[in-house]
């Protein structure tokens, strides 16, 4: 599905821009940043556990050290 999309959006971008070399270079740098937006967004919804177990971590060590005195 996600390979029809970036089909499409290449189609899309190039007949926008038009069909020359200046199109087919803007169409394939649109879609590699697009890509590459894309996992990263897949690699910081993978990395949310981690960053929310740090925080909890982090809070209950902040609590503790605040209680021990």
């Amino acid at each position: 599905m996600g390979e029809l999309l970036m089909i499409f959006m290449f189609i899309g971008i190039l007949f926008v821009t038009g069909i020359t070399f200046m199109g087919f270079l803007i169409a394939f740098a649109s879609l590699f940043f697009i890509a590459l937006v894309m996992s990263f967004l897949g690699a910081l919804v993978k990395f949310i556990p981690y960053v929310l177990m740090a925080v909890i971590v982090y809070f209950l060590y902040q609590k503790f050290i605040a209680t021990s005195n």
